[in-house]
């Protein structure tokens, strides 16, 4: 095995990378979040839309396309690969805002979930040139909107995004432009759910 893979500062980037996963760090957020907004019954509701129709189906395909080595690696890392990923998990997320559409009293998350889906867009749009990072666009994203609840919670999540983003460089799965690129979709779209979120 390379010792690069084994040395102490490979494994603790694996680790901090699996812990900054976006199929982790959304469905923690939005849950959390959810039950702090809404009564249990909602909120329970609402975790299930993200949680069972995102997250579950994305990571079993993701599973069973590594497994056939149609994928280089759960993340997806191969810049190519990810264009059959991007449709899947778009219509995925259309799903999910158009249920909260006709939720009741589920505004703000209807409002965050259009913006992801808009992040999501922008992202499979930006492939065809560059890899954007999802890890880093996702956590930059949840720490901006974290911002309106708690700041100290939001600065907590910005230094983990910059212990996240550093995993994917030191793992080779990014290059810097593609951290960056990933930062900026990611700051740019949780910007924008607090305006609207006003």
């Amino acid at each position: 095995m390379d010792k690069e893979n084994t040395s102490v500062l490979y494994k603790t980037a694996r680790f901090a990378s699996v812990l900054g996963h976006p199929l982790l760090t959304l469905p923690v957020f939005t849950t959390l979040l959810a039950f702090n907004l809404f009564a249990p019954y909602k909120a329970a509701w609402v975790s299930l839309l993200i949680i069972g129709f995102i997250v579950v189906p994305v990571t079993i395909r993701n599973y069973i396309k590594t497994k056939r080595n149609e994928y280089t690696n759960f993340d997806i890392s191969d810049r190519q690969q990810r264009q059959s990923f991007y449709p899947f998990v778009i219509a995925l997320t259309t799903l999910v805002t158009t249920l909260l559409y006709f939720t009741p009293g589920t505004g703000s998350f209807f409002t965050g979930t259009c913006i992801l889906l808009a992040l999501l867009i922008a992202s499979a749009l930006i492939n065809r040139v560059i890899k954007c990072s999802l890890h880093t666009s996702a956590s930059i994203y949840l720490a901006t909107v974290l911002w309106q609840f708690s700041i100290t919670g939001s600065i907590a999540m910005f230094i983990f995004t910059i212990v996240i983003a550093t995993s994917r460089l030191i793992l080779k799965r990014h290059t810097t432009i593609e951290i960056l690129t990933g930062a900026a979709t990611g700051f740019i779209a949780g910007i924008t759910n607090n305006y609207f979120q006003k």
